[in-house]
């Protein structure tokens, strides 16, 4: 019987990015990610509420 406790779609995703079978490589997605982050702010107070 398969665990499928909260990592599972962790472990599907992670053999998609690392197979290479993925339409976005990682650096287009770490750059994507800057540029949307790029001007916002998290503190400390928003998060931990």
């Amino acid at each position: 019987m398969r665990w499928t406790g909260p990592i599972a779609p962790l472990s599907e995703f992670t053999f998609r990015l690392n197979d290479g079978d993925v339409a976005r490589h990682t650096l287009d997605r770490i750059a994507s990610l800057l540029f949307a982050a790029n001007g916002k702010r998290l503190t400390y107070k928003a998060l931990i509420a």
